[in-house]
């Protein structure tokens, strides 16, 4: 069996012969060999298959920083942003070593929060290093960091969740002072999510019982899709200007589809083409969503509206517990849509299928769910707390239904003139306004 490369090193091409000599140094002191790219990969797809992989089996994460960083020009086609963003995001255990004694820009403290390297040329602080690094290659799977020392070691651990853009976040911090600090607020609201437990309201309208699901504020990049892969997932465009979201502010949205006993037990009536009191109510509209939400307001005294587009798919993703799936909850469509394959061709109760990271069913298949905002193409740019176009012909619905496959995904979408209501394939999900 080939052996397993458990160190991963990433450095600038400039910096090719000191990084080799500290290469050698490291495989000689602790007896594992370090995995490291050398010419001769000849395509940007080929080659980001090769680093995926390596990333992926190494255990430690080596980053060479050095006097090449503070020259690069764009963020986001360096490779070396790219490699240390992926271990951060597949929560690699990183160590920055400074091979020249370079001082560390803003951006990449910043970033990826920097406090201490290890000094390349400080013989003490190699040998430290490569201790520590036989430790936890030794150990590797267990979890230590209560007894690790930090002293020469910068050890990140990834505060950035569902694929955040890198090159966005610069700029941010290039060209205008944020107005909150998102991976602070991730790491509190991870607290809030701890063994699972949710935030979670119920209520209960004319006997019909139903939960909406609390949606903490947090940020992610709208509109990719993670294609399947024999390595990791890689997050790539699949709508056109996809683009970095903030929000800055938690919602609840339903557990589940408004069910067909919810809607007769607000409208009086049934619209539905697959009668099943379980079942998500189908065949409505637009406008007829509205009416919906009219008549519940009046009868809870609360303020439901049906979802912006942007809190759909944040919550379709699994919010700050995000997994990076193609679907929602899974890369497996069959876990959690009904879809064509399985559906027999209609729809089926809800809480049926698995659940996603925050506790949603049903955002993948089984029915559309229609949004709040008028249907555009995306801006390609950063937006906080987006509510869609200000004026529109067409209303945006997303998560597919029981008769479509591929539309299952979290980032697909459609649209449709208000009154439109389809044949069995439309439904909605409420978000409860909070202050």
């Amino acid at each position: 069996m080939k052996e397993r490369n458990l160190i991963f090193i990433s450095y600038k091409r400039n910096d090719k012969d000191k990084v080799f000599k500290i290469k050698d140094y490291i495989e000689t002191n602790i007896g594992v060999r370090c995995w490291i790219d050398i010419d001769g990969i000849e395509s940007d797809a080929q080659f980001a298959n090769v680093i995926i992989k390596a990333i992926n089996e190494a255990y430690v994460f080596l980053f060479m920083y050095s006097s090449s960083h503070t020259e690069i020009e764009d963020y986001d086609k360096d490779w070396t942003v790219r490699e240390i963003s992926f271990a951060q995001k597949k929560n690699k255990r990183i160590v920055f070593i400074n091979i020249d004694r370079s001082p560390l820009t803003d951006w990449f403290e910043l970033i990826f929060g920097i406090k201490q390297q290890v000094d390349a040329l400080s013989d003490d602080a190699m040998q430290k290093l490569c201790r520590d690094l036989k430790k936890w290659v030794e150990n590797r799977g267990e979890e230590k960091d209560a007894e690790m020392k930090e002293d020469n070691l910068s050890i990140v651990k990834s505060n950035q969740k569902h694929g955040r853009h890198i090159l966005s976040v610069l700029k941010k911090i290039m060209f205008k002072e944020p107005t909150k600090d998102f991976r602070k607020i991730e790491n509190i609201n991870m607290q809030k999510y701890k063994d699972g437990v949710t935030n979670m309201l119920t209520y209960n309208v004319l006997g019909v019982k139903f939960n909406m699901i609390k949606v903490e504020p947090g940020c992610f990049y709208m509109g990719t899709i993670i294609p399947p892969s024999e390595y990791t997932h890689v997050i790539v465009p699949d709508i056109p200007n996809s683009h970095f979201v903030h929000l800055t502010k938690g919602f609840y949205i339903g557990e589940t589809p408004v069910t067909q006993e919810l809607w007769r037990a607000v409208m009086n009536n049934n619209p539905s083409r697959f009668i099943f009191d379980t079942n998500p109510v189908d065949s409505v509209s637009w406008n007829d969503c509205q009416c919906f939400i009219e008549n519940i307001n009046k009868i809870t005294g609360v303020s439901f509206r049906l979802p912006y587009e942007s809190e759909w798919e944040f919550a379709a993703r699994g919010g700050v517990l995000c997994k990076e799936y193609r679907y929602s909850g899974s890369d497996n469509i069959d876990e959690v849509a009904w879809f064509i394959d399985n559906s027999q061709k209609k729809t089926h109760p809800v809480k049926q299928k698995k659940a996603n990271e925050l506790g949603i069913y049903d955002m993948s298949g089984n029915v559309w769910e229609w949004c709040q905002d008028y249907y555009d193409e995306y801006e390609d740019k950063d937006t906080y707390d987006p509510v869609g176009p200000s004026f529109g012909i067409k209303h945006v619905y997303r998560g597919g239904c029981w008769c479509e496959k591929d539309d299952c995904r979290t980032t697909a979408r459609k649209a449709d003139v208000p009154d439109f209501s389809s044949k069995g394939g439309l439904g909605l999900r409420l978000v409860l306004v909070t202050t």
